[in-house]
């Protein structure tokens, strides 16, 4: 007996280790600011269907985001956020139209060297008029890739804001980002409904593991934040590159 109503292919067992999970990613996420919307979408890639997988993702990553910004509202820098989500809006309507027009071998090669650079070397601060081209870029990827997150991670870390401030407004911006792309998969045909339960208990699940990441990144962040970060950043461009060589 399912104790919610659950699509035929995820049994009540699995629902469970869904949300548990769901709770793990949004904790690292909220400690770390970086790792958890791609280690959820390396599970989901084990349990939905293809065509599920990048809109399921995008709507608990949604929430996940959403809760992480408002526990940390004050600390969002706001100046950054509104640029970028104009670009979002922009990139996300346009979608995969113009994306899978693209090398993407060497636009994930640009990529990592990107994420290499931002902790290896100097990037210069990252100007408000750049956002808006920038969050254009990144829905984009989004649409084609699902995970984006790593990218937004390098351009706010140019930012050298504290460990709070780093991971509120990473979330503001991937909130909106987020939210954008699920409307658009919906304008596009894209039904949530039979999912719908199991993401709301997964998107409730999340919230507490926000809110306990986020009280132990106030507590304990000023000791890993820098290391743990760049260590992540690090696995995703390797992860990016091999991606590229794979597929050449």
């Amino acid at each position: 007996m399912e104790f919610f109503y659950l699509p035929e292919e995820i049994s009540n067992l699995t629902a469970v280790l869904m949300i548990t999970v769901s709770l793990l990613c949004s904790f690292i996420s909220a400690a770390a600011g970086i790792g958890g919307g791609l280690m959820m979408l390396a599970f989901l890639s084990a349990l939905l269907p293809p065509m599920y997988l990048v809109p399921i993702h995008g709507i608990i990553q949604f929430g996940s985001n959403f809760f992480r910004a408002t526990l940390s509202f004050k600390e969002i820098n706001k100046q950054a956020v509104i640029p970028f989500v104009i670009g979002c809006l922009i990139g996300s309507t346009m979608g995969g139209f113009i994306f899978t027009n693209l090398p993407t071998n060497y636009l994930k090669f640009g990529i990592a060297f990107f994420i290499l650079w931002s902790v290896f070397g100097k990037v210069p601060a990252i100007k408000s008029k750049l956002l808006l081209p920038i969050g254009f870029l990144v829905s984009l990827i989004s649409m084609l890739f699902g995970a984006s997150g790593f990218i937004m991670v390098a351009v706010v870390k140019s930012m050298k804001l504290p460990p709070v401030n780093h991971v509120a407004t990473h979330g503001a911006m991937m909130t909106f980002q987020h939210l954008i792309k699920s409307i658009i998969f919906g304008i596009f045909g894209f039904s949530f409904a039979s999912y719908a339960p199991l993401v709301v208990a997964m998107i409730i699940g999340g919230f507490f593991g926000t809110y306990i990441g986020k009280k132990f990144l106030i507590s304990k962040g000023q000791y890993y934040f820098k290391t743990v970060l760049n260590l992540f950043l690090i696995f995703a461009a390797i992860r990016l590159v091999w991606s590229a060589i794979q597929s050449m």
